[in-house]
């Protein structure tokens, strides 16, 4: 079996603003109050994002989050304006 795997990432990390990041979900009431919440936000303080916010581009230019959206709201919490993200190739 010699078939190619294909990427399913750029390579790329962009920094974007985080104003410019549309999510698809909103958090659950009370998740801030979580230990997980608090570890995330506590993490990203102190350290910035360690894995990367999960995004894909959409047709009119603007970015759709896939995943991590507790870092996301985090960084918005904490008043940080851009983000390190790796864009999705496939869906």
């Amino acid at each position: 079996m010699s078939e190619l795997v294909k990427i399913a990432f750029e390579q790329k990390v962009l920094i974007l603003p985080i104003a410019d990041l549309l999510s698809t979900k909103a958090l659950p009431a009370g998740a801030r109050d979580t230990v997980k919440y608090r570890r995330i936000a506590a993490s990203v303080a102190e350290v910035d994002l360690i894995e990367r916010l999960l995004i894909a581009r959409r047709r009119d230019g603007s970015y759709l989050l896939l995943d991590y959206y507790m870092r996301l709201d985090a960084l918005r919490f904490l008043e940080a304006t851009e983000a390190a993200c790796v864009v999705a190739d496939d869906d």
